[in-house]
């Protein structure tokens, strides 16, 4: 089985959340794929590894944790050894991986999950165990289900997402294009949510900022200080608020 274990009830706004993944192996697994999915609208995964769990410690030579936080997909591709000599032993509760997520701000009062789930990803892929003879064993798969209350004080303040400019709720080129616009004084319009278009969160709007967004979309910069990916409230003091 590939076992998501209980997660406690969050609330809107949580962060650093954690969650650990195990496993029961009715073979001497040789290499384990888990693939997990949740929805990225209500939760972003700020971590995910082996360190410290029973596979970590065995030391594989071949480890791949991934976080997809637009699609909501968790990967894990763990081979120990390219001769079979390591194996995750029979057995149950083997700790696979851990995780941390935080819960959006602005999430309401609903249930979700973190589930194990077969062909999801890129390319899509299957949880499986495989043994020294290459023989894969597909496993049972158990999610986990999140009570989120929602935060009233944090609904009613204004959310955003840094770096959205033109506040269509999403980050992507055509922001970049919208506050070029207004800062280049090509007479572009205001941005409708200041603090979404401060893309540095330095407590400014100029031309940094739209190289701030051009850097992260095409150029492998830093992403967008909080909140980012999901929408949220504003972390930090400074003169601008969500409006013009």
């Amino acid at each position: 089985r590939v076992v998501v274990e209980e997660i406690a009830d969050v609330d809107a706004g949580d962060t650093d959340v954690p969650f650990t993944v195990t496993v029961d192996n009715s073979v001497a697994a040789t290499g384990i794929t888990l693939v997990l999915a949740y929805d990225p609208d209500l939760l972003a995964v700020t971590s995910w590894e082996i360190t410290g769990t029973d596979v970590g410690n065995l030391s594989p030579i071949f480890a791949t944790p991934s976080i997809d936080d637009v699609a909501g997909v968790l990967e894990l591709g763990v081979v120990f050894a390219f001769d079979n000599s390591v194996a995750l032993p029979i057995g149950s509760g083997h700790t696979a991986a851990v995780g941390t997520f935080d819960v959006a701000t602005d999430a309401p009062t609903t249930t979700t999950q973190i589930t194990p789930t077969d062909g999801i990803g890129t390319p899509p892929k299957d949880n499986l165990f495989t043994d020294a003879s290459a023989a894969g064993f597909s496993p049972a798969l158990v999610g986990a289900q999140i009570s989120i209350t929602e935060d009233p004080l944090a609904v009613s303040e204004a959310t955003f997402i840094r770096g959205d400019a033109n506040y269509d709720g999403t980050l992507n080129v055509a922001d970049g294009s919208f506050l070029q616009a207004y800062v280049g004084g090509g007479g572009g319009t205001a941005p409708p949510c200041l603090d979404a278009a401060d893309a540095n969160d330095d407590g400014q709007l100029d031309i940094a900022d739209v190289a701030f967004i051009n850097a992260y979309l095409f150029a492998s910069g830093p992403q967008p200080p909080s909140p980012f990916p999901l929408s949220g409230s504003d972390p930090t003091t400074d003169s601008l608020d969500c409006s013009p």
